[in-house]
């Protein structure tokens, strides 16, 4: 698989304008997209295969059939802030193409969810933001997904970005329960997702699945999409065949 007959689609999440091969400038200053961080309009929005440029015009997305107008850029330079909840999960919530496709943890359903769903975001609990626990300096986001990497003998990509490294101990220590509980004599073995994430997409379905060998298929020599029982896409006759779940164990 190749990335490159696609790459205008992929990279319109990624914060920079105009990334549309391999002869992008990242020195190039001018190619952040400051907005996408940081206004909180809600209305700044980029088109899906554009690389990651709004549109200058009034355009329809065929996939999905909406329109994509030109940003109003007296009102969101003006709203520019702290990054919200909205701002990350616009991407982070949408990666991999559509909600909760690419992560099970991270959906839709954490732009407003209770404390049931997550005890740190949840609105009538702790009502954080994202940025609450992955802090920033000199933009430099920190975050743990590359801490263990899959090939050892190679650098990770958090050791190429530099960035620092946050786990439930940066905020909870090792010794994260009430003085004389048992649990407390597991951190040195036992991971806190062992036992605070017994299931991941409570709310929204993952896409567990995907085998692109099966796209191509047509009905009446026409392409088309089937749904399945949860009310997401389980053929594309552009994509392939996708298994979704919900309330899933993790491994």
């Amino acid at each position: 698989m190749n990335i490159q007959s696609n790459e205008a689609r992929c990279t319109s999440c990624h914060a920079g304008y105009g990334w549309e091969d391999k002869d992008f400038d990242f020195s190039d200053q001018t190619k952040v997209d400051c907005l996408v961080c940081h206004e909180q309009t809600e209305t700044y929005k980029k088109f899906p295969t554009g690389a990651g440029n709004p549109v200058t015009e009034s355009k329809v997305f065929p996939e999905n059939k909406k329109t994509y107008h030109p940003p109003d850029y007296n009102k969101v330079a003006q709203s520019v802030s702290r990054p919200s909840r909205y701002n990350c999960g616009v991407c982070h919530f949408f990666g991999g193409g559509g909600d909760g496709v690419k992560h099970g943890d991270l959906d839709s359903s954490l732009f407003k969810p209770g404390k049931n769903l997550d005890v740190h975001m949840g609105e009538d609990g702790q009502n954080f933001d994202c940025i609450r626990c992955h802090s920033t300096t000199l933009h430099k986001i920190a975050g743990r997904v590359y801490t263990t990497p899959a090939s050892k003998h190679r650098k990770t990509l958090i050791e190429d970005d530099l960035a620092s490294k946050i786990t439930c101990e940066s905020c909870h220590g090792n010794r994260p329960h009430k003085g004389g509980h048992k649990a407390n004599d597991h951190t040195d073995k036992v991971a806190c997702q062992s036992c605070h994430i017994p299931y991941f997409a409570r709310v929204n379905p993952t896409k567990m699945y995907w085998d692109w060998s099966t796209a191509g298929k047509k009905k009446d020599g026409k392409p088309y999409k089937e749904k399945g029982p949860l009310g997401k896409t389980v053929y594309d006759t552009k994509k392939g065949s996708f298994r979704w779940e919900k309330n899933v164990k993790p491994e």
